[in-house]
């Protein structure tokens, strides 16, 4: 993953972590239980090596914290925007209408293979040069987030 060009200072402590975080285990404290797969992230927890969790697991150790939830969008990890923008700058960032809800990408996603029909773009990603549908400068929070 390319990494953005953002003064270290602006960056938020927990966004690197969560971007490398790997979601959607099963959690080993609660495997047996429905719901248990590792889809949470605490940003309050995120210097520690707590990691992604479970829904049980948010109940039992994070509450009062501030933590998001990690959907998948076609094997990608996605992020509704009424949660991360609370906590981060967003602006340039592409944003998809997925399930009802507006969502960012976490990290870039590999470009559509060379024989692919794509519609031409004349917007694309300033880091990995994605085409994107709008206006905009990244691709996922992984190339622009706190741009």
């Amino acid at each position: 993953m390319m990494m953005r060009r953002v003064a270290a200072s602006l960056v938020p402590p927990w966004l690197e972590p969560l971007l490398t975080t790997s979601f959607f285990a099963a959690c080993p404290s609660h495997s047996d239980a429905a719901r248990s797969e590792c889809n949470m992230y605490c940003l309050d927890c995120s210097s520690s090596t707590s990691g992604a969790f479970c829904f049980y697991c948010r109940s039992d150790r994070h509450s009062g914290h501030r933590v998001i939830q990690i959907r998948r969008s076609s094997y990608h990890d996605v992020v509704r925007v009424a949660e991360i923008q609370k906590v981060l700058d967003i602006t340039g960032v592409q944003t998809y209408v997925i399930n009802s809800a507006r969502v960012l990408f976490l990290n870039e996603r590999p470009q559509p293979r060379a024989g692919a029909k794509a519609a031409a773009s004349p917007h694309t990603c300033e880091i990995c040069a994605r085409s994107l549908l709008d206006p905009f400068r990244f691709c996922s929070i992984g190339s622009g987030g706190d741009n």
